[in-house]
């Protein structure tokens, strides 16, 4: 039944996806980071069914690749989106650390968090325009899934920025141990999934997304002394987008050889 709570808490705080109401106290949240990649494997399964709907009912490109742009962001409610403008005002600052920190909190919107968000968009936009090939596109919806693993695997080892918010109670209240080992086994899954499905587009959106999760690692302890839950969302973000671009290069690069 803790179990199921659990689900259920990480469910209704990572997605808008409709759950029921129940009573949980603390011991609940304990395990959510386990049930995390659930909603990228949700969004995963929307961005498949609607490119197999695209492909059969020959729905125009520009409707095609709109949708698929806007699929996590209706599923997820924009919250990774959030952390990741946050994180761009906080970083344009160029302020000290203690200062970067405050405009994280800081509910209001700036200008170089609006700029990054469109050139994230067209960058999307222009990489589903490239992606066409069915199995290559798969490889890319199984990223929703690996992010959030990865995210989750954060959380329970990298140190926080600050000692409150909700990354770090949900990080104080989680058994690390138990999460790290289970997001360590879905990890070495959909990696398997990957490769063993499409070899060449697993192993570079697997390449990316790792690099992009060392940066994230790096980043954060340079420029705030660990990470927040907006800069967890920022890495969410970040490899979304890092993934379609790299498996669109690779995908270009292949047919140039051919």
């Amino acid at each position: 039944m803790r179990l199921i709570k659990s689900m259920i808490l990480s469910l209704s705080m990572y997605s808008k996806i409709p759950m029921p109401q129940i009573e949980c106290d603390e011991e609940d949240g304990k395990y959510m980071m386990i049930f995390f990649p659930m909603v990228g494997c949700i969004i995963a399964a929307a961005t498949i069914g609607w490119s197999l709907l695209c492909s059969r009912l020959e729905i125009p490109e520009v409707a095609r690749i709109t949708v698929l742009a806007a699929l996590p962001l209706v599923v997820s409610g924009g919250f990774h989106m959030d952390g990741f403008m946050d994180t761009a005002d906080a970083r344009a600052s160029y302020q000290s650390r203690e200062r970067k920190l405050e405009i994280l909190k800081d509910p209001n919107i700036g200008a170089f968090a609006v700029i990054r968000v469109v050139v994230y968009e067209l960058l999307l936009l222009a990489s589903f325009s490239v992606l066409q090939e069915q199995k290559w596109l798969i490889v890319f919806a199984l990223c929703y899934c690996l992010s959030r693993i990865l995210s989750g695997i954060s959380v329970v080892t990298f140190r926080s920025a600050r000692q409150e918010g909700m990354l770090f109670y949900t990080a104080k209240t989680a058994q690390r141990m138990t999460n790290l080992i289970v997001l360590s086994l879905e990890l070495i899954g959909i990696v398997a999934v990957m490769i063993l499905y499409e070899p060449i587009a697993g192993c570079v959106a697997v390449g990316a997304a790792l690099l992009t999760f060392a940066y994230y690692g790096w980043m954060s302890r340079r420029t705030f002394g660990g990470i927040t839950g907006d800069l967890a969302g920022w890495f969410v973000t970040v490899t979304e987008l890092v993934c379609p671009l790299a498996l669109a290069v690779a995908n270009c690069i292949l047919h140039s050889i051919k």
